[in-house]
């Protein structure tokens, strides 16, 4: 049971497209863009992986907000999908 019932905790896979940027930054950039409306939690890899350039082609997320379901997929559609090489995401509600 949650201490909190406002709060949220999510998990994400973010599927990072290949394109001409380092994977890394972009995973760097989409964690502080993420920032805005949550609170990280954890990444797979690491964050001191990721700011070292060793990320390949997707990042794990865990983090708490108080957005719900819908909100954080229209966040990562509006947001991260059309600023960023991000192919697919998949965002879970941790219970």
């Amino acid at each position: 049971m949650r201490a909190d019932p406002e709060i949220n905790v999510y998990q994400s896979l973010v599927h990072l497209r290949p394109t001409f940027q380092d994977p890394s930054l972009v995973a760097y950039l989409i964690i502080k863009r993420l920032t805005r409306i949550a609170e990280i939690i954890d990444t797979a890899p690491g964050l001191e992986r990721i700011e070292n350039g060793l990320v390949g082609g997707k990042v794990k997320i865990m983090y708490s907000c108080r957005l719900g379901p819908e909100e954080v997929n229209r966040f990562f559609s509006e947001q991260l999908v059309r600023l960023f090489s991000v192919e697919s995401f998949e965002n879970y509600l941790m219970e």
